[in-house]
């Protein structure tokens, strides 16, 4: 109770004795005042209840989720996964495949690369780094126009697409 003011608690108390009051008249005239003041009483404690606050997410954190470089390194020969300590050339990847998965809730994009000596790649939209990893990918590979549209939809298939093929 400590958030409310004792004006708050005197009008919500005064506007239940008018609700209550609603519930042993009989006479009918009485009962426009009666529902006006009940509806008001629910109304004005709807407005007094404090909302849960949503967690303040930091503009840096937006900046990071969107621009940040995750665990990637990018050069012009190709990038690097500090992770998993290994570096993959643009010009050695044969095949870049994106799908969907189902994850229940909500779905989620991957894409793996192909490499020509056999290695694969796999990155999911949930990885630090996804955005600026597909600007990459964008930018030094012909990727197929429209292949986040062709993965996104329709809703509950896989929808894998070849979206680079040398």
């Amino acid at each position: 109770m400590s958030n409310f003011k004792l004006r708050d608690i005197l009008v919500i108390l005064i506007l239940f004795v008018f609700t209550v009051m609603g519930l042993f008249i009989t006479d009918e005239i009485l009962w426009f005042p009666v529902l006006f003041f009940g509806i008001g009483s629910i109304t004005f404690i709807c407005f007094i209840i404090p909302e849960k606050s949503q967690p303040a997410i930091a503009d840096d954190e937006v900046f990071l989720k969107f621009h940040g470089t995750g665990s990637f390194e990018y050069y012009d020969w190709g990038f690097y996964d500090i992770y998993s300590e290994r570096g993959f050339s643009w010009e050695k990847i044969q095949k870049v495949t994106s799908y969907k998965e189902d994850r229940i809730v909500n779905d989620e994009v991957c894409i793996i690369c192909i490499f020509m000596n056999g290695d694969v790649f796999v990155i999911t939209e949930e990885t630090p780094g996804w955005n600026q990893f597909i600007t990459n990918l964008e930018e030094t590979l012909i990727i197929k126009n429209g292949w986040l549209k062709s993965v996104i939809k329709p809703a509950f298939r896989r929808n894998e697409t070849v979206i680079f093929e040398r």
